[in-house]
């Protein structure tokens, strides 16, 4: 492959209270996907979504960066005077969630690579369980006609799944749970004009320094080895999201 590929993220946080209960990040972080808050050295960015906080980070070359602007981004979060609850799912009180950003779920739509298909959107208003993701940017280009030109989507995403999200499900104790929730299965991704948005994993593996490496070091890994997955361990990656669907 001719260019670097750079890795950025944009995960999500549950806040806890003084008493360390969860709350929401309403009218606490501010930014929002539009006007997110960037930090002075612009490293990093702060905004809410729905009623967690997420962070944005500049993309980075190496695993080093990656999780020093990650680290940054949640330690200016706990300077507001919260705490971050270390789960990928929390339940709030229905009171909590009756606003309009509070029932808002995501702004774009995603898509599945063994599904061949848009994933439906989640009707967040019947539901007082909200999840964490940690979705990891692939900056695969300049512009979505060049990257396109020398990477097979499907192909990325399955090497994604293999190599980073798999392994990270069995870590959880995830892998092969029947009826996985659409946010965490394989194969969901969003395209960018940059490169594409690996839409698996949750938020477990932002809070520590190894695993943040890992990840930027098993996503490089995962887009370099594109290309070689063989039909065997593409068979192996249908089997597996159907059994968890």
């Amino acid at each position: 492959m001719s260019n670097q590929v750079l890795i950025g993220c944009d995960p999500e946080v549950f806040l806890l209270n003084k008493r360390g209960e969860v709350m929401s990040a309403e009218g606490v972080v501010g930014g929002t996907k539009y006007v997110p808050i960037w930090n002075d050295e612009g490293d990093y960015s702060l905004q809410e979504d729905n009623v967690m906080a997420e962070i944005g980070i500049k993309p980075a070359s190496n695993a080093l960066d990656f999780s020093r602007r990650i680290s940054q981004a949640l330690n200016a979060i706990t300077s507001k005077g919260v705490g971050l609850s270390l789960k990928a799912s929390e339940k709030f009180l229905m009171a909590a969630l009756d606003t309009s950003q509070a029932k808002e779920s995501g702004c774009m739509p995603d898509f599945n690579c063994y599904e061949k298909a848009m994933n439906s959107p989640i009707d967040l208003a019947m539901t007082d369980i909200r999840y964490s993701g940690g979705h990891v940017h692939l900056g695969l280009g300049s512009t979505q006609d060049r990257w396109m030109q020398e990477y097979d989507v499907d192909k990325v995403i399955m090497s994604m799944d293999y190599h980073v999200g798999i392994p990270m499900l069995k870590k959880e104790g995830m892998y092969n749970k029947k009826g996985l929730v659409q946010y965490r299965r394989l194969g969901n991704f969003r395209v960018k004009n940059y490169g594409l948005e690996y839409r698996t994993l949750s938020n477990s593996w932002i809070f520590n320094e190894s695993t943040r490496k890992e990840i930027f070091n098993k996503s490089q890994y995962a887009v370099a080895q594109a290309h070689k997955l063989t039909s065997k361990m593409e068979t192996e990656l249908f089997n597996a999201y159907n059994a968890m669907k």
